[in-house]
């Protein structure tokens, strides 16, 4: 029973430090998500906003609602601009923050993984030694899913980014907020991706290889033992 409370206690210590990191990540991608919303609704914010501040706005300012609406606007794909901006130092922050620790992780992780596979075939089913095992392997690829599946997700929130910028009433923009949009269209370019140790991508597929070669080097260890 001692060793079940032990791996519960190791369970909630590592997912509070992997949370950290692959929590960071997502804010990056929900950040990336309302700036395409924020796009995709220019025209329903400018009237909105028009509408708020009708009572306050000048005469010639009434009169010249259109010239103000794209002002409104500019400034809108203005400020998106410069969020993206720093959306993308951010998670190049996080790469250089975290890729070592991150890399070292994966490589723990692998070895571990085949440590705990094989140790399943040498004790007894049911066991409390059996249950503690399990509830660590589970805690270990957890670890592993979590981050790739947030590098995963930052990568396919910013794959289409351009495409989804299409959602925009862009033909009805006037010139200024044309370029504008074009420079955000030059940022979304190129799509996040994050990197452990600058080696491996932290996507699915990395996932997928890791469990691959955890299998292979349990088949080897198999060997081994017999």
């Amino acid at each position: 029973m001692l060793c079940i409370g032990c791996a519960t206690n190791t369970v909630f210590c590592n997912s509070a430090l992997d949370t950290l990191i692959t929590g960071l990540i997502y804010q990056a991608a929900v950040q990336v998500r309302i700036i395409k919303d924020t796009m995709a609704n220019l025209e329903e914010f400018a009237e909105e906003k028009l509408g708020a501040e009708h009572e306050t706005l000048t005469s010639f300012e009434r009169e010249n609602r259109d010239t103000l609406k794209d002002k409104l606007v500019y400034g809108k794909i203005s400020q998106c601009v410069y969020r993206y901006g720093m959306i993308k130092k951010f998670v190049l922050d996080i790469e250089d923050a975290y890729s070592i620790a991150i890399f070292l992780q994966f490589g723990i992780s692998v070895l571990l993984i085949c440590v705990q596979c094989f140790q399943l075939t040498l004790v007894e089913p049911l066991s409390y030694r059996f249950l503690y095992i399990i509830i660590t392997l589970i805690t270990t690829t957890s670890e592993v899913f979590m981050y790739c599946y947030a590098g995963s997700l930052i990568y396919n929130e910013t794959l289409f980014f351009n495409s989804d910028l299409y959602i925009t009433n862009w033909i009805n923009l006037d010139l200024k907020s044309k370029r504008a949009l074009i420079t955000l269209m030059e940022y979304g370019k190129r799509p996040f991706v994050i990197r452990a140790g600058k080696l491996f991508d932290l996507s699915l597929d990395t996932f997928a290889f890791i469990m691959r070669r955890s299998y292979s080097l349990l088949a080897i260890m198999q060997n081994y033992k017999y």
